[in-house]
């Protein structure tokens, strides 16, 4: 089982209607959807973030209970579920409106936090604006540095500036996890956040340097690539025309974790080994993954089936 730690909110989509802009709401937050994409993959899947007992955290919870994930180590909280509002550019990639202050998602307290893990957890991954934003911060950053060499820890920082704060010490903070993690996975776009004017590649390396044991980098129609002990592996993506690109990182993520899995690289030191071909194939059924992520609207994770068919 996974263990999946950040957010959950309420997307609003922009949907014109004769001439006045109505908006079409949905259950969403990274590690939401990572969570979804596990699920239909076949994999069990945990969900870990205060959830509000307000109308938009039940609609969450019914969401979660029809996806098969579990949701019952989540902290309920009188904290208001955050509400996104997603406007859609011309070339398909989100501009996000966040609303909620002091939101139900960063209500994660080191206290409130399972201990011990059930046993059935194999990964905890941990993405999102919790990992920036206190109490829960504090939460995941003990819960990774208390799980590292027992469990497999990924990290996808999934940057919303809006919400994230001050990015120089949220990439301190970053680092000072990199030591814990078997795998980071971030987009050019977080890197354009985190690393204004460094190559995607330099900032691989450093990661790689400073203690993860892989890095994933994805960048949008360019496809995505992996740095390992092993070197550089590069995968395009698939030539498609997106109608948005909300949740595709999230998709990918989900699939490469599934992928991970069934691979038998689910473990920091075999993962920092794993040879080109391998890691090639894992970024490929990711890309797949995501590009049909991309051809319908929000986050929309595919099933296997839908996976292995394109």
């Amino acid at each position: 089982m996974f263990l999946v730690c950040g957010e959950a909110v309420i997307d609003f989509f922009q949907d014109r209607r004769g001439g006045e802009l109505a908006f079409a709401a949905q259950t969403a937050g990274s590690p939401f959807n990572v969570c979804t994409g596990l699920a239909r993959l076949g994999h069990k899947a945990a969900l870990l973030t205060g959830l509000s007992r307000d109308a938009f955290g039940e609609r969450l919870i019914a969401k979660l209970e029809e996806e098969g994930v579990e949701w019952r180590l989540a902290p309920r909280t009188d904290r208001p579920t955050i509400l996104s509002f997603v406007l859609v550019k011309p070339d398909g990639a989100p501009q996000y409106a966040f609303y909620g202050e002091r939101g139900a998602d960063t209500d994660v307290t080191v206290s409130s936090l399972p201990n011990p893990l059930p046993d059935a957890i194999q990964a905890v991954h941990v993405g999102g604006f919790p990992m920036a934003v206190e109490p829960s911060k504090s939460a995941y950053a003990t819960l990774i540095r208390r799980e590292a060499g027992r469990r497999f820890i990924s990290v996808d920082p999934n940057i919303r500036p809006a919400l994230t704060g001050d990015m120089a010490l949220h990439r301190a903070h970053l680092e000072s996890l990199l030591p814990c993690l078997a795998l980071i996975k971030a987009s050019r776009e977080d890197l354009g956040f985190l690393y204004p004017g460094m190559a995607p590649e330099a900032v691989a390396r450093r990661w790689l340097a400073e203690g993860a044991a892989a890095v994933v980098i994805t960048d949008g129609p360019d496809g995505a690539f992996c740095l390992n002990e092993a070197g550089l592996v590069q995968a395009p993506a698939a030539a498609i025309v997106p109608v948005d690109t909300v949740g595709a990182g999230d998709s990918f993520m989900s699939a490469l974790l599934a992928g991970l899995t069934e691979a038998d690289l689910l473990e920091r030191q075999r993962l920092a080994a794993a040879p080109r071909e391998a890691i090639g194939g894992l970024l490929a059924y990711a890309n797949r993954a995501a590009a049909i992520t991309c051809q319908r609207r929000g986050a929309n994770p595919p099933t296997r089936a839908e996976i292995a068919a394109a």
